[in-house]
């Protein structure tokens, strides 16, 4: 996103009025890393935590990244280790 912005002369930080820029978080890397699941690709934590989706539309992906966040913002999800 930063670098599509600086192509179109928008300045990430400035134009999308974000104070601290260096506080943002992937869902693949919470869920994968910190949350021990085995795979942080957005499909499967979403069939995990019953969260719908309509993969590969941007709006339903964003929809369901920012479910995920709010879960683990909340304490609110399962651990399930799938095989």
């Amino acid at each position: 996103l930063i670098r599509t912005m600086e192509h179109f002369e928008y300045d990430y930080f400035k134009d999308l009025d974000i104070q601290n820029h260096h506080r943002w978080e992937c869902t693949m890397n919470l869920f994968k890393v910190k949350h021990k699941f085995l795979s942080g690709a957005l499909k499967y934590l979403c069939d995990d935590l019953n969260i719908p989706l309509n993969h590969h539309k941007a709006l339903d992906d964003a929809r369901a990244c920012a479910h995920l966040y709010f879960k683990h913002m909340m304490n609110d999800y399962k651990i399930l280790l799938k095989t």
